[in-house]
């Protein structure tokens, strides 16, 4: 199993990341919600579905620095 599918489930299961892993499923579910944009309309799901991901990864990492 990949890094970042490792990452993905432990978001989906709600287990806790580390800031590693946090920093690096920021980066990945980014430039894939970038890329599936520009790919076109068929994309739209999964470019959605790295949006969410992408979006929750930043809060939790900004909930995660203001709690220091």
């Amino acid at each position: 199993m990949t890094t970042i599918r490792k990452i993905y489930d432990k978001f989906i299961q709600g287990d806790p990341l580390t800031d590693d892993e946090l920093a690096h499923g920021i980066q990945h579910f980014s430039t894939l919600d970038k890329l599936l944009g520009e790919s076109g309309p068929i994309f739209e799901l999964a470019s959605n579905e790295a949006c969410r991901v992408y979006h929750r990864l930043r809060e939790y990492q900004d909930a995660r620095k203001r709690n220091l």
